[in-house]
């Protein structure tokens, strides 16, 4: 008999908040899970010390309906809404940023991120438009007059 051996590893658990993430893939298992057939989708959290992979479970249900989590994460990470009849391919999505707010969940078995939603990712901020100087508009104090 061949032997095999691996190293035990553990998670790393991110504190409970919203994270910037990037998309990096999409697996459906054959064998149901708890609940039945389900997505795997994995991603990479960033953190100032290097990307942390988290995935999600969300279920495969017969129609994608807005009211599916799949459906919804995936609109968040396309950045927009789905029609009827439009074609979901995961594969377009590797790579693309989006933001996830995460929970910590206590098993029996041990502590993990859970993904609670998908957000998209946060459009760039433009600069500011400058402001004129509120004090420039306004009269003189009445003491300022005086030279007081």
């Amino acid at each position: 008999m061949a032997e095999f051996s691996a190293i035990a590893d553990d998670n790393e658990i991110l504190e409970p908040g919203e994270y910037a993430a990037i998309f990096r893939g999409v697996e459906a298992p054959d064998e149901p899970g708890q609940y039945g057939l389900y997505l795997e989708l994995s991603f990479d959290v960033l953190t100032p010390d290097g990307p942390v992979r988290v995935t999600g479970r969300a279920s495969r249900p017969v129609r994608y309906t807005r009211s599916t989590k799949v459906r919804q994460w995936y609109e968040a990470i396309d950045g927009r809404l789905l029609e009827k009849g439009d074609v979901m391919s995961f594969s377009k999505l590797i790579g693309k940023p989006c933001r996830l707010v995460l929970e910590v969940k206590d098993t029996e078995r041990g502590s993990f991120n859970r993904i609670v939603n998908v957000l998209p990712a946060k459009a760039p901020r433009r600069p500011a438009a400058p402001v004129a100087d509120a004090d420039d508009d306004l009269p003189p104090y009445p003491d300022e007059e005086d030279g007081e």
